[in-house]
């Protein structure tokens, strides 16, 4: 799998269980598993894209893409995940990774207006290898950081062609999709 897409797949791993672990169904199953796959991807993404022959990567990405579904199955993902599938429904050439990747710096931005989420975003952020985790938007800044360093700091709406006149179109299409949960 050529490094780009790679890292297209293991953030996809990380917003699954990120996501679980700030949805309102998050649980004692998911508060068990959540920190240490995160902490997974951020040790283990970056080698598999700077060598995608590094098998014990690829095992702990394996891994850790198997726990995260163990999460899925007890918990929820939010809007960030629905918000994505409308973007890829509409612009064909987006992929889920990369949509991913492209809404979560405002999304997590986002997610910190809320009291409530501050110390699990806390909990995030000491995952992903960040010095103060308490610090305001501390997961955004490792977040931002392990883009950086798996080369996909460069994705934007605007590689994808999409613009603002064309939110409504997309915020049309996220409330009519099912199936992901629009919680937090």
């Amino acid at each position: 799998v050529p490094p780009r897409f790679t890292a297209f797949q293991g953030f996809d791993v990380l917003f699954h269980v990120s996501e679980c672990y700030i949805s309102k169904a998050e649980n004692w199953v998911i508060d068990l598993f959540a920190p240490e796959v995160m902490n997974r991807v951020y040790r283990s993404l970056p080698v598999c894209v700077k060598n995608g022959s590094d098998i014990q990567a690829r095992s702990d990405m394996a891994w850790a893409n198997i726990e995260a579904g163990f999460c899925l199955q007890h918990g929820s993902l939010t809007c960030q995940h629905s918000m994505e599938h409308a973007l890829s429904g509409i612009y064909q050439d987006l992929t889920h990774g990369a949509g991913l990747i492209l809404l979560s710096r405002a999304y997590f931005t986002y997610c910190y207006e809320n009291p409530e989420l501050r110390p699990r975003l806390a909990v995030m952020a000491k995952a992903l290898g960040h010095p103060d985790p308490e610090k305001d938007l501390a997961f955004v800044e490792a977040l931002e950081s392990l883009k950086e360093v798996c080369g996909v700091s460069d994705v934007t709406m605007k590689n994808f062609g999409i613009t603002p006149d064309s939110f409504e179109k997309t915020v049309a299409f996220c409330h009519n999709h099912k199936g992901v949960s629009m919680e937090r």
